[in-house]
C-alpha cells in the first residue's frame, strides 16, 4: 500500500516515468532498463517497473532473460518505487496487460481513436525502451528531440544488497575467482548462439574467438583472469591458462552474470546482446568486428576503442576503406554476412591484438596519441553519412529511432586500424589479396 501512495502523489506532481524492460532479447533487456534510468535521472524521475507475464516466462523459444536479480539492485541516484512484485508493481502489470489486450480490439481502437489511448500510454516507456522519439519527447514535456548525448552523459552506478554479497562470495570461488581478482570479461558470440533463436537470424555479428588467443595469453601475463561470457551453446575453444570459460560453466548464475559484469576491469567483445550489459555498468571496452558504424559501436565511453568487420565488395573486388564503408553505410549487409554486393570478413587477430595493445597503453598515459585528425576526419564524415541516409530533412525527423539515440557516440578507433584502412592502400591491398588466394584455395580443395 505504501508504494502505491508514493506513486499516487508522485504521479500527480508528474514526477513518475513507467517501464517495462524488454523481455524477447538479452541485450533488449540491458538496453531498456539502461534508457529507463537514464532518463529517469536525466529528467529528474521517480521509476516503476512493470512486468507482465509474458516477460517472465522462463524456458520459452524467445527465452525470457528478465533477470530476477537485477531487479533488487540498489542505486544512490534513481528511486525505484515499490519493486518486482509490489503492489504498485503488480497493479499496474495488470493495466498495462488489459491495454494490450484490447489494443487491437473494436474498443481499443475506438478508444485510442478518441484520444483516451493516449491517456494510458502517456508516462509509459514500452517493450524495447524507446522507439518513438515524439512520443519519449512529449512525455517528459519537451518540445524538441531528446538530447541523449546529455541523457548518457552521466552514468547511474549500482550495488549488490547485503544478501546478494554473501552469495557472492561463494559463487566466486566456484569459477576460481574471488572479490580481489583482477578480470577481463570476454565475449566473441558464434553460430551456436543462434540455436537459441533469440536474434531472428542475425549473423553479422558473429566471429571466431579463436582470433582472440593472443590477447588472451597477453592479459594472463599482464595479471588478469579472462572470463570468457555468453551461453553453453556457444563452440568450445581449447584450454589455456588463466581463461575461465563462464560461458560453459555448470556454476553460472544470473547473479554473477551481474558481478562478472559489473566488475570487470573492462570489456572485450563482439556487438550481440550482451554487448549492451557492460553498457548498463559503464565498463571500459574494446569492440572488435563492430558493424552498424552509424552506432559507433555502441561505445557509451569516450576512451572505448573499436575496430570494424571489413568489407569485400564482389564489384570493385577488393576490400572496401573505412571511408567507403561509411559512404554506403546504408547498403551494408544488415543481419547477415552477405548480400548481392558485399560480404563481411571479420578481424585478424593481429588487428584485435593491436587494439588491445593500445587501449592498454591509453589507460595509462594521457598523451597517448590517436591520431586526433584521422579520429576528427571519421567521425565528422560518419554524421554527415548518418545524417543523409538516416535524417529526413522534409519532416526534419529520424527514419531509425535508434539512430537517434547512438549516433551522437564519439568513443575511439583503434589509432593503427584507422590508419591502415582509411583510405584504400598497401594494407587493404594485401588483405585483399590474401583473401582472394585464400578463396581461390577453399574453391578448388
Amino acid at each position: 500500500m505504501k508504494s502505491l501512495m508514493i506513486f499516487l502523489y508522485y504521479a500527480c506532481l508528474g514526477r513518475v516515468l513507467i517501464s517495462t524492460p524488454r523481455w524477447y532479447s538479452f541485450g533488449g533487456m540491458y538496453e531498456s532498463l539502461r534508457t529507463a534510468y537514464q532518463l529517469a535521472y536525466c529528467f529528474n524521475k521517480k521509476l516503476v517497473f512493470v512486468y507482465p507475464k509474458n516477460h517472465v516466462k522462463l524456458g520459452q523459444e524467445y527465452t525470457a532473460f528478465l533477470n530476477d536479480e537485477l531487479c533488487y539492485l540498489e542505486n544512490d541516484s534513481v528511486e525505484v518505487i515499490g519493486g518486482y512484485g509490489s503492489l504498485i508493481s503488480c497493479v499496474l502489470t495488470k493495466w498495462v496487460e488489459f491495454t494490450r489486450a484490447i489494443k487491437y480490439t473494436i474498443l481499443g481502437k475506438g478508444l485510442y481513436k478518441i484520444g483516451v489511448g493516449k491517456v494510458i500510454c502517456k508516462g509509459f516507456l514500452g517493450y524495447s525502451g524507446i522507439h518513438n522519439g515524439k512520443k519519449v519527447s512529449a512525455m517528459f514535456g519537451l518540445t524538441e528531440p531528446v538530447d541523449f548525448s546529455r541523457v548518457y552523459s552521466n552514468a547511474v552506478t549500482f550495488s549488490f544488497n547485503d544478501k546478494q554479497k554473501q552469495l557472492l562470495s561463494k559463487q566466486l570461488k566456484n569459477i576460481g575467482l574471488s572479490s580481489d581478482s583482477k578480470f577481463v570479461c570476454l565475449f566473441v558470440r558464434d553460430n551456436g548462439f543462434e540455436k537459441l533463436k533469440t536474434t531472428g537470424g542475425s549473423v553479422d555479428s558473429n566471429a571466431n574467438i579463436s582470433r582472440c588467443y593472443d590477447v588472451v595469453r597477453a592479459l594472463v601475463q599482464a595479471g588478469y583472469k579472462v572470463v570468457r561470457m555468453g551461453d553453453p551453446l556457444m563452440d568450445s575453444i581449447e584450454k589455456l591458462d588463466g581463461f575461465i570459460d563462464y560461458a560453459h560453466s555448470k556454476h553460472a548464475t544470473r547473479l554473477l552474470d551481474l558481478y562478472l559484469y559489473m566488475n570487470c576491469s573492462f570489456w572485450i567483445g563482439t556487438m550481440g546482446g550482451a554487448r549492451f550489459a557492460p553498457m548498463f555498468f559503464r565498463r571500459p571496452c574494446i569492440v572488435i568486428n563492430a558493424v552498424k558504424l552509424y552506432f559507433s559501436a555502441f561505445c557509451l565511453n569516450a576512451d572505448d576503442i573499436f575496430i570494424a568487420k571489413h568489407v569485400f565488395s564482389f564489384e570493385k573486388k577488393r576490400f572496401l576503406s573505412l571511408k567507403e564503408q561509411l559512404n554506403c553505410m546504408d547498403e551494408l549487409p544488415s543481419f547477415s554476412l552477405v548480400n548481392e554486393k558485399y560480404i563481411y570478413v571479420e578481424n585478424s587477430g593481429a588487428e584485435i591484438y593491436q587494439a588491445y595493445i593500445e587501449f592498454d597503453k591509453s589507460r595509462n598515459n594521457d598523451e597517448f596519441d590517436w591520431n586526433s585528425e584521422l579520429q576528427n576526419a571519421f567521425f565528422e564524415l560518419k554524421d554527415l553519412c548518418v545524417k543523409k541516409f538516416f535524417y529526413r530533412q522534409d519532416t526534419g525527423g529520424w527514419i531509425d529511432y535508434e539512430v537517434e539515440q547512438y549516433h551522437h557516440l564519439r568513443p575511439k578507433v583503434s589509432p593503427s586500424f584507422l590508419e591502415n584502412c582509411w583510405d584504400y592502400g598497401p594494407y587493404l591491398q594485401k588483405l585483399t589479396n590474401d583473401y582472394i588466394n585464400r578463396k581461390r584455395t577453399a574453391d578448388h580443395g
